[in-house]
């Protein structure tokens, strides 16, 4: 790969560029999409999709012949066929004359793949498994071994295992060759396809959109009625998850449980309209809370909120 190419992966998008630039305005230069900021210390600001949602360098993994391997990764197996799939929602939302049948099959195996993946590849989730593995797994698994394996071994093989220690950049290779292992991947699509799905409509988007985050997946356990990430999981069978695609149009996936109640509106739509607010407003409230480090806003609801002219 050229050096220029390489440069170009600097930039790594915790989540897809094509994805923010459902909730983005077209700048004033062609391919660029402007989108409002909030940033977790309270900052605002408008910004390029090309300039926010990113970490330089996150997903390098210098364990690996191509040190790009996993940006590669999500940008040629995830983002491409995942975005087209979004897209054809999207569209077909805006053009039906009917809230019936707006998901096809393909397209929730494509879009439940987007999901445990961007749930997967936000540092939150990647940050938390390194020091659980450090602070709790690798010595567990050491003293296991130990155990079992102690009286076979020398005093200095015993040293040796007691010293053992991983970089944080090989226990990232672990992990991200862990959670992109492909059965897994097509185990957990499966859990998620198979359940129940909304496809929600946002009517009053221009005044109340759905923002998003550089975190998006939404997680709410009905049991404990808890947004956090510890009650909740994409096998939970009392979670419920949200998802918006763009500010006027989310998906909504509910465990088998719902099936009795919400079987019939299975791939179709509800409309959300001035009735809905609370509803939307709570979502938007969980995209600011639980964003990695900023979450997004459509630009015209972002002047309209904070009273700023756009800058670019």
């Amino acid at each position: 790969m050229s050096k220029k190419k390489e440069q170009g992966y600097i930039k790594q998008h915790i989540v897809p560029k094509s994805y923010l630039n459902g909730f983005a305005s077209p700048g004033k230069k062609k391919d660029v999409f402007i989108i409002g900021v909030l940033q977790k210390d309270g900052k605002h600001f408008p910004a390029s999709t090309e300039d926010v949602g990113f970490i330089k360098n996150y997903y390098d993994d210098e364990m690996l012949d191509d040190i790009k391997h996993w940006e590669h990764y999500y940008c040629d197996e995830i983002e491409g066929p995942c975005s087209k799939s979004i897209r054809n929602v999207i569209s077909r939302v805006t053009l039906s004359n009917s809230i019936q049948e707006l998901i096809t099959e393909k397209e929730r195996d494509d879009l439940s793949k987007f999901i445990v993946t961007q749930f997967t590849r936000v540092p939150s989730f990647i940050n938390y498994h390194i020091e659980n593995a450090k602070e709790r797994f690798i010595p567990s698994f050491l003293r296991g071994f130990l155990y079992k394996n102690g009286p076979y071994l020398t005093k200095a093989q015993r040293d040796t295992v007691n010293h053992i220690e991983l970089s944080d950049s090989q226990l990232k290779n672990i992990l991200m060759t862990n959670i992109t292992d492909e059965m897994k991947l097509k185990k957990y699509s499966r859990i998620l396809s198979d359940k129940i799905w909304i496809v929600y409509i946002n009517v009053i988007n221009d005044s109340c959109p759905f923002i998003t985050s550089d975190n998006p997946i939404i997680m709410y356990n009905t049991v404990s009625n808890s947004f956090s990430r510890s009650d909740n999981g994409i096998g939970n069978q009392n979670t419920i998850i949200y998802v918006p695609l763009n500010t006027y149009v989310a998906i909504g996936i509910y465990p088998n449980s719902f099936r009795d109640t919400l079987k019939d509106m299975d791939s179709r739509g509800i409309v959300c309209d001035s009735n809905d607010i609370g509803f939307i407003e709570l979502m938007s409230q969980c995209e600011i809370n639980q964003c990695y480090n900023q979450a997004f806003i459509p630009l015209s609801f972002y002047k309209k909120t904070y009273k700023e002219k756009q800058k670019l």
